[in-house]
C-alpha cells in the first residue's frame, strides 16, 4: 500500500484546503495554506524536502527513523511532542469538535483525514478484487519483533539507538490473511508477544503510506494520549491481508500509546492450510526452527506460535530505566532477576522471572487459549483505582454505576472483575465479557479462522452443546473436542445468563 499520487485524487481532493480558524493566532507553516495537490507532493519529497519547496519554516518531517518508513498518514509534522501539546491546549477551545459542540477539527487532524480520503477509497476498490478474495483464504507466516531501539544496550545514545539493527525479541506467528486487525492485537499478537490482553491500546502504521488503523471505541488510559489529533481507520472492519498482499511488506504494530513499544511484523510466506513452514532467508528464524525442529518442520494448521526468544517488555516499563526502554535491562545479562519488573502485569500472570528466559509452550498455551475463548470487551479495560487521599479503593459497585464517563455500567453480557488483590500490588479492575462473541467478531476455537461475514462470506458454524463456540465446521469441532469439553458446560451457562440479563435490562 503506497501513498497515493497526485493522479489518484479527484478534483474536489486535489484543491481542498485546511480550514485554519481566524482566532487562532498559531503560525503555521506555509503548507498549511496549500491545496492538497501541493500538499501530496511535498510529503512524497521526505525524509528530506526537495528544493523546489521554499518554506519560511524549516525541520518539517513526515518520516520514522524508528521504522524508516512514513508516520501518521505521511502528513509533514513541524513541531516537537511538547509544543504541539501546548498549542492544542491553547486552540481547544476554538477547534471544538473534539468537545463535542462544534464542526471543527484541529488543523493537524484536517490534514491526516486529506491524506486518509484517497487511500481509505483504494482500500474499498482492492477488498473487491480477486487478489484480495485469494489471500483472504491463505496462511501468513510473519515474523513479529520488538523494534531494536527498544532492546538496544545503548542506552545513553540516541543515535546509537537508532542506528541498532540487531533484533533481539521477536516471534514467528501464522493466521489467516481474512483476521482483521482488531483481532489480531487482542487475541494473537498480545499473546502470542506475552503482552496483557485487554489493558493498553494500539495503533499500526503501513511503512510505505503512512495509514494508521486502530480502535474506533478504546477506553484503555494511554489512548486519552492521542485521540484529540489522531485520525485512525476502524481496525476492525480492516483485514491483515488489506495491508500485506505479498512475502517482503511490513506493518508496524505500536502497543500502549503512553510507553509505545513498537513492533515490526513482516511477512515471509503465504501458505496454504496443511502445507509445510518453509525456511526462509533470515538467518536468526532458521536458527531457532533448526533448534526447535530439526530437519522436520511444523505443518500449518492454522493460528500458531512457531517460534521465538526473549520475554516481553515488563507492562508499564516496570523495572526498565525510561519507558520503553527494554535495553537498559536486557543489557545487565542473563542472570538478573528484577524485582521490579516481576511485579508488571504480564509478568506477574506469566510467572516471568528472568527476561532471556522464553517459555514457548506457555506462550503457545496462552495465544490457543484467547483462540478459543472470547474476544475482549471493547470497554473496561484493565485499571489501576487508588484513592485520593489515601485508604482503600473504591467499591466496585460505585466505580462501575455508569455515572463516570471513564468507568462504564456493563452491559449484559458482562462483568466487572478485581484483579491484583494481593499485598504490595495496586489494585485493578476490569470488564469481562461473558456472552458469546457475535458473527463478526468470532474466530473458530481450533484454527482461528475468521470469515468476513460483511462481504458476504459463511459465518462459522456454533457448538450445538453451548452455542457460543465456533467453528469452521466438523473436521475443526472434532479436532478441538478435547480442549472443548472442559469449557463446553461453562459456556453454556454464561449464554443462558446473558440471554436472561437482556431479558431484565
Amino acid at each position: 500500500m503506497e501513498l497515493p499520487s497526485v493522479s489518484d485524487l479527484t478534483s474536489n481532493e486535489k484543491k481542498a484546503r485546511v480550514h485554519i480558524n481566524p482566532f487562532d493566532s498559531t503560525e503555521y507553516p506555509e503548507f498549511y495554506y496549500w491545496p492538497f495537490h501541493k500538499i501530496l507532493r511535498y510529503a512524497k519529497t521526505f525524509p528530506m524536502p526537495s528544493p523546489d519547496f521554499e518554506l519560511n519554516e524549516s525541520g518539517h518531517s513526515n518520516w520514522q527513523e524508528l521504522w524508516k518508513g512514513y508516520n501518521d498518514w505521511a502528513a509533514p509534522h513541524w513541531d516537537d511532542d511538547y509544543e504541539a501539546f501546548m498549542r492544542l491546549r491553547q486552540t481547544q477551545n476554538i477547534y471544538n469538535k473534539f468537545v463535542g459542540v462544534g464542526d471543527e477539527d484541529f488543523p493537524e487532524l484536517q490534514m491526516k483525514t486529506l491524506f486518509a480520503a484517497p487511500i481509505e477509497r483504494a482500500l474499498a476498490i482492492h477488498s473487491k478484487s480477486e487478489q484480495h478474495r485469494q489471500m483472504q483464504q491463505k496462511l501468513f507466516v510473519m515474523k513479529y519483533s520488538l523494534a531494536p531501539y527498544s532492546t538496544s544496550f545503548e542506552t545513553d545514545d540516541e543515535d546509537a539507538k537508532y542506528a541498532d539493527e540487531t533484533v533481539r525479541v521477536w516471534r514467528l506467528i501464522s493466521c489467516f490473511g481474512e483476521t482483521n486487525l482488531a483481532t489480531l492485537h487482542d487475541r494473537i499478537l498480545g499473546p502470542a508477544m506475552g503482552w496483557s490482553r485487554h489493558y493498553h491500546s494500539y495503533k499500526y502504521v503501513v511503512p510505505t503510506s503512512g495509514a494508521c488503523f486502530g480502535p474506533k471505541d478504546c477506553d484503555a488510559v494511554d489512548q486519552m494520549t492521542w485521540t484529540q489529533t489522531s485520525h485512525t481507520l476502524d481496525s476492525a472492519k480492516y483485514q491483515l491481508c488489506h495491508v500485506l498482499r505479498e512475502t517482503g511488506q511490513r506493518l508496524v504494530y505500536m502497543y500502549d500509546l503512553g510507553d509505545k513499544w513498537t513492533h515490526n511484523i513482516e511477512l515471509i510466506q503465504v501458505a496454504e492450510k496443511g502445507d509445510v513452514l518453509k525456511l526462509t532467508s533470515d538467518e536468526q528464524v532458521n536458527a531457532a526452527l533448526v533448534k526447535q525442529y530439526g530437519s522436520k518442520l511444523p505443518h500449518l494448521d492454522g493460528v500458531q506460535l512457531l517460534a521465538g526468544e526473549i520475554n516481553c517488555p515488563p507492562e508499564d516499563s516496570n523495572g526498565c530505566d525510561g519507558k520503553g526502554d527494554y535495553g537498559s535491562l536486557l543489557k545487565k545479562g542473563k542472570k538478573f532477576r528484577s524485582a521490579e519488573a516481576a511485579t508488571s502485569n504480564n509478568w506477574q500472570d506469566h510467572k516471568i522471572k528472568f527476561a532471556y528466559q522464553f517459555d514457548l509452550p506457555s506462550h503457545s498455551k496462552r495465544l490457543s487459549e484467547a483462540i478459543a475463548g472470547k474476544s475482549s470487551s471493547s470497554v473496561g479495560h484493565k485499571k489501576c483505582h487508588i484513592q485520593l487521599g489515601g485508604g482503600p479503593a473504591p467499591a466496585l459497585n460505585s466505580l462501575y454505576s455508569g455515572k463516570s464517563p471513564f468507568e462504564p455500567k456493563p452491559r449484559p453480557g458482562e462483568k466487572v472483575q478485581a484483579l491484583n488483590g494481593k499485598p504490595g500490588y495496586l489494585p485493578m479492575t476490569e470488564i469481562l465479557k461473558t456472552r458469546p462473541d457475535s458473527a463478526s467478531e468470532a474466530v473458530c476455537a481450533a484454527c482461528g479462522r475468521q470469515p468476513n461475514i460483511i462481504t458476504g462470506t459463511a459465518p462459522l458454524l456454533r457448538c450445538s452443546g453451548c452455542k457460543s463456540a465456533r467453528y469452521c465446521g466438523t473436521a475443526c469441532q472434532e479436532a478441538d473436542w478435547g480442549n472443548h469439553k472442559v469449557r463446553c458446560k461453562k459456556m453454556k451457562k454464561e449464554r443462558s445468563d446473558y440471554k436472561k440479563e437482556k431479558v431484565s435490562s
